[in-house]
């Protein structure tokens, strides 16, 4: 996979982050949610496939971490760049890598699709679940409840 890095400023990305295609959970999307040190806030972004979220992670995520762009922010780039087009990473080990910045304000909690969430034992996972519907199984009769609520889930 080649990636085109856009080089977008931090007020681009803040605004493409609110993209309303990225808001739309489904069930063939991938999720990633994030949240801040600051304050702890977090929500889902919703991609299409692995090339959207490696797209969004580069031109829309990293450059929500921070408005500096110097000579520390374009290596990381470079970094995720590289490792993000060699396509080997899992989903979770993608998460690890990434939230292994030099901006360590914005942590991702999570990222894999719905199917993923609903069997996730983690604590993130099981949280989400218990918000929903205090951890009662999701199944075939609230599952479309559940995808509903992901949509405007927020982590405070």
């Amino acid at each position: 996979m080649k990636l085109e890095f856009k080089d977008n400023t931090f007020d681009q990305a803040a605004k493409d982050y609110y993209n309303n295609d990225y808001l739309v959970p489904a069930e063939n999307k991938i999720g990633v949610f994030t949240a801040t040190d600051f304050n702890g806030t977090g929500d889902f972004r919703w991609l299409k496939d692995m090339d959207e979220l490696s797209d969004f992670i580069l031109n829309v995520l990293i450059p929500t971490f921070t408005e500096d762009r110097d000579s520390e922010y374009y290596r990381y780039i470079e970094k995720v760049k590289a490792q993000l087009e060699k396509n080997e990473l899992t989903l979770s080990e993608m998460q690890n890598f990434l939230n292994d910045s030099p901006y360590p304000d914005t942590e991702i909690k999570w990222i894999g699709t719905i199917n993923m969430l609903i069997k996730d034992e983690g604590f993130f996972a099981e949280q989400v679940k218990d918000h929903f519907n205090e951890n009662k199984p999701i199944n075939d009769s609230n599952r479309s409840d559940f995808i509903a609520f992901l949509k405007n889930y927020v982590w405070a």
